[in-house]
C-alpha cells in the first residue's frame, strides 16, 4: 500500500528539517581577513548546505511552484550557502524550509 501524497511531502519536509539539524551542528566561527580588512565569520559544511540547498529548492518548487514566495525566498538565501560566511544564509533558508512545511 502506497502513502498518500501529504504524508510523503511532509515525511520529505521531515528528513530535510532533520539533514538541517546535523548541518546546523557543523557550524564554526573565525576570524580571517578579506582584502585588508579584518572580519569574523561563521559557516557550516558549505558542501553539505548546497546538497542540502538543492533537495530543499526541488520540493519547494515541487510542492509550492518556482513563482512561489517560498521558493523565490529560498532560492535568494541559497546562493550564499558556499561562501566561507553561510551560516547566516543556512539559517534564513532553515526558517524559510519551517513555514513551508507548516504551510
Amino acid at each position: 500500500m502506497t502513502m498518500p501524497v501529504d504524508q510523503r511531502i511532509i515525511g520529505i519536509f521531515q528528513e530535510l528539517l532533520g539533514i538541517a539539524s546535523n548541518l546546523m551542528q557543523t557550524r564554526t566561527c573565525g576570524d580571517g581577513y578579506i582584502g585588508n580588512s579584518r572580519t569574523t565569520y561563521e559557516k557550516v559544511s558549505p558542501e553539505l548546505a548546497t546538497e542540502w540547498g538543492m533537495r530543499c529548492l526541488n520540493v519547494i518548487r515541487r510542492v509550492f511552484g518556482a513563482d512561489s514566495d517560498y521558493y523565490q525566498a529560498f532560492k535568494e538565501q541559497s546562493s550564499g550557502f558556499g561562501c566561507f560566511d553561510n551560516y547566516s544564509y543556512v539559517a534564513q533558508g532553515l526558517s524559510i524550509l519551517k513555514a513551508a512545511k507548516d504551510d
